[in-house]
């Protein structure tokens, strides 16, 4: 019963395949492919309520996954009419495996081997068939004369030259007897070579064995006498045949057409269909390609055209034309081919603007069968209106199959003047890698770098370097030396030859290396070195390459370019001669991050690990930490931060060492990188050099450069001001535009424009670009002066102009993407838009358009129609749209001012405004908007109206996201009217309207409309959710109100959206097609694209503006896409931006943190750094049942930021509120032992709080208080206490603390107080459990293992065993103890229990 239930959810996958089959009058061959899907899994799962979910042997897996494969194969060979060579390879790698197979399987491919394949050659069809062939005889695989009779038709099909009569004789020498169908293909195979004499003793053989005749004999007969050149014969079989009793049937006509086109004999072949269609045998489209490749196979293209005049284009038609293409470009007869393709349906969505696979499988055909270029570079050039990325498929195609075509496909590419990607050659290098082609490689690094693309560090980690180092006496000079040949600098191969050394562990060789070369290293070369460190134990010189790594980390600033790394001669400065000083923060600490990562790679208890020699070295080279990571640090070793190594973390978070650069074997001199350096630093370097007497120039520029981009006004006055007055510096371009930058950030005029003034006088040439100028506009209008703000785009933008036109280059197409610059447009043009300031408005926006500041989209021409209606001018605003359309193609605030017109009743404009959108983005989405301005204005019933137009369907995520902006708007009557409006519309799946509805009730607090809410589906029989009850319930239950119904329990649940059918008319066409909805990940928004460009960038403060305005549509971000952001920021110690972000993310609010890795990670940073307040919130806002998870770590901070007192006042006052039994033990749900045992074990003074707290809870029968009580003296091994607290908890019958204790065992790894806490279970069996002994030998099993204490983890597990079965073992336990057994070279005892399915995976 529960599997039929299950399988309920596949019903509506048949209803909408029946829905199709009404509207569109036909399925497509994918929604058959997809309903037999849906009937399989169907079947499936009812049969698997039989098999209760059993585990498969790897016998019963193999015949599993064989099966399924051999049923595709059926499926798409009977569907399509093609397999694909990958399907049948796949095939045959089963076939080889030691498994059984049957009969009958191993005959479906041997079947797949002829004319299913049209895409393969002839040869390779039949090379593969006899490569089955001899598997089966290999694998012993009993086969009968199915088989032979399968082996000839795949011999027919590919034509393959054999001698039937030596088939026969074999047949007859292993006793086989040949049946009708064996003799039959005997014949077809006479007839193929013209032998009539033979065929006519085959015949006689048959006669003989009283073998009956039918019309496939004739028909073979017919084919025969005409490729013997009796055509008369053959057109006269027709005859013979009703003489014998048979008619003539459609293959009979079409084995005479095919003739008759053979010999080119156009008119018979025209009589011949004609007299099949006389005789009601009329001749369908596939066998007129049978006509057709007849005729240009044999060379009779010229009548082509006339037979696909006759093409009715029947269902099915396209597959058919592929596979008729196919076998004419595979003979050779191109352009009969491109003339089958012209017929073809267009395989576009009529929705979209273009179909990548458009005319694909033919390029993919031309590239594989080596036809010219030429032909290919025509067939793409003519399908670019359809497909414009058809070149780039091209380019794959060929990577694939025929590398010798790749690079003029690359020149085609760049001739259209599209960008080449570093990993288009991945392919190339890698079949040159494994012929072990080295010149081959450097020739295509070569190219790449003449072609201006980048050669990326993956490309060389990844690729390149492999291969030139596998051979062990290879030199690394030699290497470079050959880079630099092929163009590739000392700059980036240094990098990418000192990360490929680091990660095969020869650290000494990287030093080498760093030492003739002065290049700083990428900061993300830490992780391999924690490796390195943890594999090789080479102190010395992972310091030495940190120390590189370390002057190429990043610093506070969010939008410095990179500045290239290359060798200097003697004497020239490039960076400050000053030593860093100062001790690094959080998010510059790259040797504070590297340490982290070595204690994740090592473990706290790594006996060999020297990390006294460690930090030593890094001190030694005078690196530096910060205080977080020196705490991180030093709290993940436990007991290995003996008083030795915190002296050395302590000193390298001093901030009094200085770095030392490597010893150089060349002539160039390391000197100190201030490029990087965050302001604390180099203003302790500026301290220092003062002190020291030293020239403080170049620290005092990179200071006012820090204190620009940091905003801190007043420093980069007084700086700018030293460096001018002081030190006479003639400061550049680059800082005063900084300068201004900062000016505009702070809104301050004036100096900005004093800056401006400054460039002006000392470079007239100088050159803004697009946000500054923008920046610049908005501070003066911001000030009022708007005629200046004009003045100044017109002149600068001019300027930018003509420097464009003087460097012979247009503006990028990267400017139509960038969305900063939109955004900075509307901020500003948007205030005066708001308050209907037309003039200024239309001035701005025509200085930004002429100049070409900014490209012309609907968000920025949207501003002049918004300040037209604001003004009460819908006429101008009308004819402000209209001309957006007909110079833009594009209808700016077309909503506003769609509302605007249904309230002022102007039908004429409306309709107007309508046929616009319907011309531009068709009638469907023109319906949608019209509907949603209706529900805007409260016109229900013309929304209403506008819905039942037959065959408009609203997507489901359109949907929800209109949902989703009414209840972030707390549009609780829009939600109304949209509901009321789509009541009785059956195309509209109104759950999400009911759903968001509730949530805004629930906001404004109404029980009794919540309620009828829910009574109101019920009566008009809407499905209810789960989750809508439970929302609901809650929300009742809250309120003291009494729940009608059970609430659901939705914990543990992890829900999926399923793809489902959507039936859409198809727009300016009679009938569409039913396709599958597209996800919301394929119709992203593109300014989330460019938020995440922003943010792989690191550039942060694009990102987080980019967030926010995204933040306004919250349907186009993702999860990941606020944790990412939440990540990076917290890495920047931007944590206030990240816990706001947090706060404010509709996703993450009521929602589990432990669901969300990376927020528990933020949970641990905010412990760590001691933000109590922050943690608290998070306690307060989450859900009571995850709230201990959470409080454990307000736990540990409000110990390290000695807010013990505030964490002890908070449950007291919890517990005291809590006045009923249920109340009470809620609060003692979310009571933390562990992290309240944590703060007792980090401050003893602390003890006689939890005293009181403990005997107040007892009084109320609440023993948590004394069980932590417990576990302190237990861990303490305070007897005395021990006892006393023992009476009072068997008088409680209390078992003993666990959970606590295992919690501190495996923080410390402390295994004595494990074993004495399992020594006291066993003593003490009335205060202990089968559970709490289990969990004691887990957490005992897992300390042995870190400890590589085999035999003692053994043991416990054994221990383990005797209370539990395996299946209720942790998993993550066993794998560890496996793992362990693979380190010894020993087999585990035992097999891991296969993860089991949860309801919802059923």
């Amino acid at each position: 019963m529960s599997s039929m239930l299950r399988s309920v959810r596949n019903i509506p996958a048949l209803k909408a395949l029946a829905e199709a089959s009404s509207y569109y009058g036909t399925i497509r061959p994918q929604e058959i492919l997809h309903l037999r899907n849906n009937l399989n899994l169907f079947c499936s799962r009812f049969i698997s309520a039989q098999q209760k979910f059993e585990t498969r042997s790897e016998k019963d897996n193999h015949s599993y996954e064989l099966s399924n494969l051999l049923e595709r194969l059926n499926t798409e060979g009977r569907m399509f009419g093609r397999i694909s060579n990958k399907l049948v390879q796949d095939a045959i790698s089963l076939l080889r495996k030691p498994e059984s197979v049957s009969s009958s399987q191993s005959l479906v491919v041997l079947r797949c081997c002829g004319a299913l394949m049209p895409e393969e050659l002839p040869d390779y069809r039949t090379k593969l068939a006899q490569n089955v062939w001899q598997i089966l005889e290999k694998r012993g695989v009993p086969m009968d004369l199915s088989h032979y009779n399968a082996l000839l038709r795949v011999y027919i099909e590919n034509e393959y030259d054999f001698s039937p009569a030596a088939f026969l004789e074999n047949l007859e020498s292993k006793g086989i007897e040949p049946n009708r169908v064996t003799y039959q293909r005997l014949i077809t195979r006479n007839a193929q070579l013209g032998d009539i004499e033979g065929a006519t003793k085959i015949l006689e053989k048959m006669k003989e064995k009283n073998l009956s005749i039918n019309e496939s004999i004739f028909n073979s007969l017919i084919l025969g006498h005409s490729r013997a050149g009796d055509t008369k014969s053959a057109e006269d079989m027709l005859q013979v045949m009703q003489s014998s009793g048979l008619e003539p049937s459609v293959d009979t006509y079409l084995a005479l057409a095919i003739s008759q086109a053979e010999h080119g004999d156009i008119e018979g072949v025209k009589a011949t269909i004609s007299q099949s269609a006389g005789q009601e045998q009329a001749l369908h489209d596939r066998d007129i390609m049978e006509v057709i490749y007849a005729l240009a196979s044999k060379g009779h293209a010229e009548h082509v055209p006339e037979m696909i005049s006759l093409l009715r284009k029947e269902w099915g038609y396209n597959q058919d034309c592929k596979n008729l293409i196919f076998r004419l470009l595979n003979a050779g007869c191109d352009d009969s081919a491109r003339l089958v393709y012209d017929t073809m349906d267009s395989l576009a969505d009529p929705e979209s603007q273009s179909n990548l696979n458009q005319g694909l499988f033919y390029v993919k055909h031309l590239i594989i069968r080596d036809k010219p270029i030429s032909s290919i570079l025509s067939m793409c050039e003519d399908v670019s209106g359809s497909n414009p990325h058809l070149l780039q498929r091209s380019l794959e195609a060929a990577l694939a199959r025929n590398t010798k075509l790749v690079y003029p496909i690359m020149d085609a590419i760049q001739a259209k003047g599209a960008d080449l990607r570093p990993h288009f050659f991945w392919p190339l290098i890698a079949q040159l890698s494994a012929r072990g082609d080295v010149n081959g490689i450097y020739d295509v690094l070569g190219n790449m770098k003449s072609r201006g693309v980048p050669v990326s560090m993956s490309t060389m980690l990844d690729y390149v370097l492999p291969t030139l180092f596998k051979d062990p006496e290879v030199q690394v000079a030699a290497v470079m030396n050959k880079l630099e040949q092929a163009g590739i600098y000392y700059s980036e191969s240094v990098n990418a030859i000192s990360a490929y050394l680091v990660k095969q562990g020869d650290l000494a060789a990287t030093v080498d290396l760093l030492k003739r070369f002065r290049f700083r290293l990428v900061p993300l070369l830490r992780r391999d070195l924690a490796v390195a460190v943890a594999r090789t134990r080479d102190y010395t010189n992972v310091a030495a390459i940190m120390g590189q790594v370390r002057a190429g980390a990043p610093s506070d600033r969010d939008h410095e370019e990179e500045e290239e790394s290359l060798p200097l001669p003697d004497g020239e400065e490039m960076e400050e001669d000053i030593k860093n000083p100062a001790a690094p923060d959080s998010k510059d600490d790259v040797v504070g991050q590297f340490l982290v990562d070595v204690t994740y790679r090592v473990g706290s208890d790594a006996a060999d690990f020297d990390w006294v020699a460690l930090l030593t070295a890094l001190k030694d080279r005078g690196l530096s930490i910060s205080k977080d990571r020196e705490a991180t640090v030093s709290h993940r070793l436990g007991s290995k931060a003996t008083s030795e190594v915190n002296s050395l973390l302590s000193t390298l978070a001093s901030g009094s060492l200085t770095r030392v650069d490597l010893d150089r074997t060349s002539s160039y001199q390391s000197q100190t990188s201030y490029n990087r350096m965050p302001v604390k630093q180099l203003e302790a370097a500026l301290e220092q050099c003062t002190s020291n007497g030293g020239d403080p120039k170049n620290i005092l520029i990179k200071l006012l450069a820090a204190y620009a981009r940091t905003g801190d006004v007043e420093k980069a006055e007084e700086t700018f001001k030293v460096l001018q007055e002081t030190h006479q510096f003639p400061i550049g371009v680059g800082l005063r535009l900084l300068m201004i930058n900062m000016y505009c950030n702070a809104q301050k005029l004036q100096p900005a424009e004093e800056i401006l003034a400054s460039i002006r006088a000392t470079d007239p040439d100088a050159v803004f670009n697009s946000p500054m100028l923008l920046k610049l506009a908005i501070l003066y209008v911001n000030e009022g002066k708007i005629d200046e703000a004009v003045s100044f785009l017109e002149t600068e933008g001019k300027r930018k102009l003509a420097a464009k036109d003087e460097a012979g280059h247009d503006e990028p197409e990267s400017l139509n993407k960038d969305q900063f610059i939109e955004v900075m447009c509307s901020r500003l043009l948007s205030p005066l838009a708001d308050r209907g300031d037309v003039d200024a408005v239309m001035r701005l926006e025509r200085a930004i358009l002429d100049n070409r500041i900014a490209l012309p989209t609907r968000r920025l021409l949207g501003a002049g129609v918004k300040a037209y209606i604001v003004k009460g001018d819908i006429e101008s605003a009308m004819a402000c749209i209209v001309d957006c359309k007909k110079n833009y193609n594009v209808l700016p605030f077309k909503s506003g001012l769609t509302k605007e017109l249904i309230k002022r009743e102007d039908t004429q404009r409306l309709q107007q405004l309508v046929d616009m959108t319907t011309d531009l983005y068709g009638e469907y989405n023109s319906l949608l908007d019209l509907t949603i301005g209706f529900v805007d204005e409260g016109r229900v019933k013309e929304a209403k109206r506008v819905l039942e137009t037959p065959g408009l369907r609203i997507p489901n995520e359109r949907l929800v996201h209109l949902c989703e902006l009414y209840a972030r708007e707390n549009k609780t009557k829009c939600l109304e009217d949209l509901l009321a409006a789509t009541a009785d519309v059956s195309s509209v799946d109104r759950r999400p309207i009911f759903h968001h509805l509730l949530k805004s009730i629930i906001k404004d607090g109404n029980c009794d409309k919540a309620l009828a809410l829910w009574t109101q589906m019920q009566d008009e029989d809407v499905f209810i959710s789960d989750q809508f009850l439970h929302d609901l319930g809650t929300f009742l239950q809250e309120n003291g109100k009494t729940v009608p119904f059970a609430i659901p329990d939705l914990s543990g649940r992890t829900e999926a959206p399923t793809p489902r059918i959507v039936l859409q008319p198809q727009v300016k066409k009679e009938q569409a097609a039913p396709r599958i909805e597209a996800t919301s990940a394929q119709k992203d928004d593109p300014r989330l694209l460019e938020y995440r460009k922003r943010l792989q960038d690191n550039e942060l403060d694009e990102a987080v503006t980019l967030f926010n305005e995204l933040s306004k549509k919250s349907e186009s971000l993702y999860n990941r896409d606020r944790l990412d952001l939440i990540q990076k920021l917290f890495e920047a110690d931007r944590f206030s931006e990240a816990v706001q972000i947090i706060k404010l993310s509709p996703k993450f609010r009521g929602q589990s943190f432990v669901k969300f890795v990376t927020l528990r990670r933020v949970l641990q940073m905010l412990a760590d750094k001691g933000d109590y307040d922050t943690i608290d919130y998070f306690v307060d806002t989450s859900r009571p049942k995850e709230q201990g998870s959470i409080v454990r770590q307000l736990c540990v901070a409000a110990g390290r930021s000695n807010n013990a007192d505030r964490c002890f006042t908070k449950f007291n006052i919890r517990f005291d509120q809590a006045t009923t039994p249920e109340e009470l033990n809620l609060v003692s749900m979310q009571f933390s032992k562990a992290g309240f045992l944590w703060l007792l074990n980090n401050d003893s003074s602390l003890l006689p709080k939890m005293e009181i707290l403990a005997e107040k809870l007892k009084s109320r029968d609440v023993m948590d208080g004394v069980s932590i009580l417990w576990a302190y003296h237990f861990i303490k091994a305070d007897k005395k206490k021990l006892s006393e607290l023992n009476e009072v908890m068997r008088s409680k019958k209390t078992v003993l603390p666990h959970s606590a204790v295992c919690d501190y065992v495996r923080d410390t790894r402390d295994v004595a107080v494990a074993e004495r806490f399992l020594a006291t279970l066993e003593a003490n069996p009335e205060m202990s459990t089968p559970t709490i002994k289990l969990a004691t030998h887990c957490a005992l099993m897992d300390l042995h293992c870190h400890k590589n204490s085999l035999k003692e983890a053994m043991q416990h597990l054994e221990e383990a065993l005797k209370l539990t079965n395996l299946e209720s073992i942790p998993r993550t336990s066993l794998e560890i103890i496996k793992g362990l057994h693979a380190a010894h070279d020993l087999p585990f005892p035992y097999t891991i229990p296969t993860r089991q399915r949860t309801k919802s995976q059923v």
